[in-house]
């Protein structure tokens, strides 16, 4: 059955087991204590490129395997527009499982949409649990379902409770943390299988959100201290109640009473929430809320249509604008910071100077708007349509564009420094003169882009599109990253050497085509830790000084068989070779995977004084094309001799 589900899949997320303490809370709060229902203690998901194949390999596993209960939202989506197919399956010892068909577009919309509800939970969980310092637990693999969400209230203070969240976050982020695998793995195993836990203080002024701080947690790994949520629990008398997505009738009404007034005095919260049911018990004891779900018809001014309106500043930040028509209209400088779009439609409007700051914007179009000097800085942009956009002079440094389309955009003079810009189509954009340092371009398309005067050093290449550019003497093209996320660095100092060496790296065959070519790159080989960076830059910058293309490989990881191949390959290329043989025992490894089949690519190896070279350097050394090894005192001098050096080692 496995094999069945892996081969029509694009990728198996898990399987993931519950851990004890997790199942154990559920049963209790959820199933008032009948382990009958808990079903989903192991848990599965398969992505699908199609659903033509999802539905052909449902069939399959409905002929093969015991499927006691499925829901499909692809026929039914959640209100939000999430979609999936839920799938129990009973083993043959009577065991119950969980299966969930994923579409990649709705992982998106996902992670998207984690930022509204938290907030929106935070807000809800005074109806079940008053005025107290509280968290609000969000299962993520039942994220849509009534059952998902569990309320913990009695902690003392809003730190104590602050602290749990994060802690119970990371530790669920830990739990499915693999060794060797990329950021990007845990991430999405994270938004599938993991938990979300967000704090609110007694009067809702102070909230902690642990999405907001989720990139550094899935980088860092944490000591068992600050994963202990167990332990910091366990002095405090907690009690836990479920958080359901629909409360209605009188119990509501009687608990909106009683908290009226404190209501009242959060106006600026209350736009946050965008439920329906809670906005019309607000509305009966007249508390003013004019925000409302997608989708619900009944609340008109949340889709109000503003097309060819004068829109300023009385449309204040931190709202939730859902389904508004904005199309032509005038809204030079609005406010719009930390808000929730979702649905909206700006086509073509007039936004210059606009503040966006943070914005999270969600199925919105923006086609052809005229965006010039807005700041759009860590604004959420995922999947959003910015075809002949105008953001000339814009910020949009740390915005987040993956699968952005902005065809045709006009981006000169932008900020979009450490943008991620994962997928997003730039076909025809104008980026001249812009801001791209250290901005991750992993797959973006760059057909006919204008790249004249961009700064692109540091940004990251690796599998974009690149063709017919305008690329020209002014265009900074610096220590470009043309590795994926989570392997082992390597950098290149143009496009086209980057796409050189991605294609080299991906197909054999080309290779010998290219040998001829190899009169410019040099491999760096050395383990260049953050005190140790000056030498790097030393060696960099000398070999440019005389016209060569730099291509630097840190031993930040351990090797492995696929490393020392892909060494080889970028040697194979090389005019010369660099070994810096200071703290990198790594280095012997490779040098012996590469010299003695290479000889006609000569090896210069330097050690810093004091050092002392790897035991087996002797073998490597009895090499002829293996140079004598050069001592540095210091960077200076390492700049000062190197550019003789290399002349004489590759006899240029």
């Amino acid at each position: 059955m496995h094999d069945s589900l892996s081969i029509m899949a694009i990728r198996e997320v898990g399987p993931v087991e519950m851990d004890r303490t997790r199942a154990l809370e559920r049963c209790k709060v959820h199933f008032d204590g009948n382990a009958s229902r808990l079903v989903d203690l192991v848990r599965g998901a398969f992505v699908f490129d199609t659903s033509a194949e999802l539905y052909a390999t449902f069939e399959r596993l409905q002929e093969s395997a015991d499927v006691v209960y499925s829901r499909d939202r692809f026929a039914q989506p959640a209100y939000s527009g999430y979609q999936d197919l839920l799938l129990r399956v009973r083993a043959s010892n009577g065991f119950i499982s969980s299966l969930r068909f994923l579409a990649p577009e709705f992982q998106l919309a996902k992670a998207q949409e984690l930022s509204i509800y938290s907030r929106i939970g935070l807000l809800e969980s005074i109806l079940v649990a008053g005025r107290s310092f509280r968290v609000v637990v969000c299962d993520l693999y039942n994220h849509y379902d009534p059952d998902s969400r569990t309320v913990i209230s009695g902690f003392e203070n809003f730190d104590c409770a602050a602290e749990y969240a994060r802690r119970r976050t990371w530790d669920s982020i830990e739990m499915l943390r693999s060794v060797g695998h990329p950021t990007d793995d845990l991430r999405e195993k994270w938004l599938t299988f993991g938990e979300l836990v967000s704090a609110v203080d007694a009067d809702g002024a102070r909230s902690y959100i642990a999405l907001d701080e989720l990139e550094q947690l899935l980088v860092q790994g944490p000591a068992p201290v600050e994963r202990d949520w167990n332990g910091l629990a366990e002095a405090i008398s907690l009690k836990r109640v479920p958080l359901r997505r629909q409360v209605t009738g009188d119990e509501l009404d009687k608990i909106v009473s009683q908290h009226s007034a404190w209501l009242r005095s959060r106006p600026v919260d209350l736009e946050h929430i965008g439920l329906g049911h809670l906005v019309q018990a607000m509305k009966d004891q007249g508390i003013v809320c004019s925000t409302a779900r997608p989708g619900m018809d009944e609340y008109p001014a949340a889709r109000a249509d503003l097309r060819g309106a004068s829109v300023y500043s009385e449309i204040h930040h931190k709202r939730c604008l859902v389904g508004a028509n904005f199309q032509g209209a005038l809204a030079n400088e609005i406010d719009f910071r930390d808000s929730i779009v979702h649905g909206c439609n700006f086509y073509g409007a007039r936004m210059a100077d606009a503040d966006l700051r943070q914005a999270l914007f969600i199925t919105t179009s923006l086609s052809h708007a005229k965006l010039n000097g807005a700041n759009l800085s860590e604004a959420s942009l995922i999947g959003a349509d910015l075809d002949h956009a105008e953001l000339s002079n814009a910020d949009l440094s740390a915005a987040n564009l993956t699968n952005a389309s902005l065809i045709n955009a006009k981006l000169a003079g932008a900020h979009i420094n450490k943008a991620i810009l994962r997928g997003t189509d730039l076909e025809g954009a104008d980026l001249s003169c812009s801001d791209l340092q250290e901005a991750d371009l992993e797959g973006a398309r760059l057909i006919g882009t204008e790249l004249s005067g961009a700064n692109l050093s540091g940004a990251r290449i690796y599998g974009s599109s690149v063709w017919d550019a305008s690329i020209d003497e002014a265009t900074k093209q610096n220590d470009l990253v043309v590795s994926p996320s989570g392997m082992a660095t390597i950098t290149a100092d143009s496009i086209e050497v980057g796409q050189l060496i991605y294609l080299l790296l991906k197909n054999e065959k080309a290779r010998s085509v290219m040998d001829a070519l190899a009169t410019k790159i040099v491999l760096i080989l050395g383990r260049f830790s953050e005190p140790r960076k000056l030498v790097l830059d030393a060696i960099r910058a000398a070999l440019r000084c005389q016209d060569l293309v730099p291509v630097m490989f840190d031993f930040e990881k351990p090797t492995n068989r696929d490393l020392t191949e892909t060494i080889s390959t970028l040697a194979h290329l090389a005019r010369l070779v660099i070994a810096d043989l200071t703290d990198a025992r790594c280095v012997g490894i490779e040098l012996q995977a590469i010299v003695p089949v290479l000889p006609s690519v000569p090896v210069l190896p330097l050690l810093e004084a004091g050092a002392e070279l790897y035991p087996m350097f002797d073998h490597i050394q009895k090499y002829p094309w293996v140079r004598e090894v050069q001592l540095y005192e210091h960077v200076e001098s390492l700049v000062a001799s190197l550019p003789g050096l290399v002349r004489l080692a590759a006899r240029l």
